[in-house]
């Protein structure tokens, strides 16, 4: 049980050091709507690869497992935080929610198994 919490507070402050970061540059997503973006895919991917690195550091084997399953959780925690905030509080379309940060979320399984992935593969000459 211990190990899922861990997982979701992982997820969460992915998604919390996002939206700060989103929060400190949202003043270009109207004037320069793809530097905005250009940051928030940097940002997003460098907060997401440093808390994968914290989470694998204490595991020892299955990492395609390990990173299927963060992979998964953090895209759920990720998409249920983005329409709380995002659209019930602060009213983005949902539509629109779905075409662009909700698509882009999908990076974040696919860079945790790849991670998981090359793991294993590392360390199946030990």
């Amino acid at each position: 049980m211990k190990k899922y919490l861990k997982i979701i507070l992982f997820g969460t402050l992915i998604w919390l050091i996002c939206f700060i970061i989103g929060m400190l540059v949202w003043s270009l997503h109207e004037s320069q709507f793809m530097l905005f973006k250009s940051i928030m895919v940097v940002s997003s991917t460098l907060v997401g690869i440093l808390f994968i690195y914290f989470y694998f550091k204490r595991i020892n084997d299955d990492y395609l497992h390990e990173g299927l399953l963060i992979g998964i959780v953090w895209f759920i925690v990720n998409i249920i935080l983005d329409l709380l905030v995002l659209v019930l509080l602060l009213k983005s379309p949902l539509v629109e929610y779905l075409i662009s940060p909700g698509i882009g979320y999908l990076n974040i399984p696919i860079i945790c198994t790849g991670m998981g992935y090359i793991l294993d593969r590392k360390t199946e000459g030990r």
